[in-house]
């Protein structure tokens, strides 16, 4: 097997038809056909590949674009398209802890324009946190993308896609340092902002 491979595609339907339009993805990556390619689910629904121990898989999709993870390392990811106009003061009071909403206050107060895409690094972070968790989304508004065990020294990147997409993807530092993203005809670019929440 290769490197662990990040693959973003054109979209449309739900997260099920999403593991259909991965699957050539993933059989490119096994060297298999994609009719070989079976999925389960864990017991919180995090998906896997039948016959193949020790690899993980991810997917996350949002406004026309999917996002699929294949790898020998467990990895989570989410990927979230950034709407300006939001009640991010709401969503934040719903599911953000306080330390993760005095972050975001600090953006909007301290750097005018950044409220946006802090907002989508918290959301990101948490969400890909709890993926590679493979407990799912429940606990998204106790969860604090700091303070969560499993984020503990669980790094994580950041990429721009087209510009008004945002992935993050938490794995190890071998996983972020290796990956190889496949991303015919999108414009992906690493976003390193100074307020990242990953450590």
């Amino acid at each position: 097997m290769v490197k662990c491979r990040l693959f973003i595609q054109n979209f449309t339907g739900s997260i099920l038809s999403g593991r259909e339009i991965a699957r050539p993805c993933f059989a490119e990556y096994l060297f298999c056909s994609p009719g070989d390619i079976q999925y389960a689910e864990g017991p919180w629904g995090k998906p896997s590949i039948v016959g193949f121990s020790g690899l993980s898989i991810g997917l996350s999709h949002s406004r026309g674009i999917l996002a699929s993870y294949i790898g020998g390392e467990n990895a989570g990811l989410d990927i979230e398209f950034m709407r300006e106009k939001r009640d991010f003061t709401g969503i934040s009071d719903a599911f953000f802890t306080a330390s993760e909403r005095a972050r975001l206050e600090w953006a909007r107060l301290e750097r005018a324009g950044n409220e946006v895409l802090s907002f989508y690094r918290i959301w990101t972070r948490k969400e890909s946190l709890l993926k590679l968790s493979g407990k799912g989304l429940a606990d998204l508004g106790t969860m604090d993308s700091d303070a969560l065990e499993i984020g503990r020294g669980v790094p994580c990147r950041y990429w721009r896609i087209n510009g008004s997409w945002i992935l993050c993807l938490s794995a190890s530092e071998s996983v972020l340092e290796s990956i190889e993203i496949s991303a015919d005809g999108f414009q992906v670019s690493e976003d390193t902002g100074s307020d990242s929440p990953c450590p």
